[in-house]
C-alpha cells in the first residue's frame, strides 16, 4: 500500500506481461479511461511495453506515451522469490 502513494508513477508488471501493480501518480499520468491493474502492457501501453523488452535492466530511456514525453527504467523482481516480474519507474520530461 505505501508504493500506492508515492507520487512517482510506478508500474509492476508479472513475467506475462500483465499489469499487476499501477500506483495512483501512473493512472493520472497515462489519463486512461479504463484502469490498467490486469491488463496486458502490450496491449495498454504499448510503446512502454516495446521499450521494456528492448532495454536492459537500469539502463533509462526516453519514449513518448499519451502524448507526454517521459523517462524511465526498470528493475527485475523475484531474486529473492518464486514470483518474477519487473518494475518500472517513470519520469514525466516537461517539454
Amino acid at each position: 500500500e505505501a508504493l500506492e502513494f508515492i507520487p512517482q508513477p510506478l508500474i509492476g508488471i508479472d513475467q506475462d506481461g500483465i499489469i499487476a501493480f499501477a500506483n495512483c501518480a501512473a493512472e493520472r499520468l497515462f489519463d486512461i479511461s479504463t484502469p490498467l491493474l490486469g491488463t496486458n502492457l502490450g496491449i495498454s501501453l504499448p510503446e512502454l511495453h516495446h521499450s521494456v523488452e528492448n532495454v536492459e535492466e537500469g539502463q533509462i530511456f526516453s519514449t513518448r506515451i499519451a502524448h507526454q514525453k517521459i523517462s524511465t527504467s526498470w528493475r527485475g523482481m523475484g531474486n529473492k522469490t518464486r514470483a518474477r516480474g519487473k518494475l518500472i519507474t517513470i519520469n514525466r520530461i516537461h517539454d
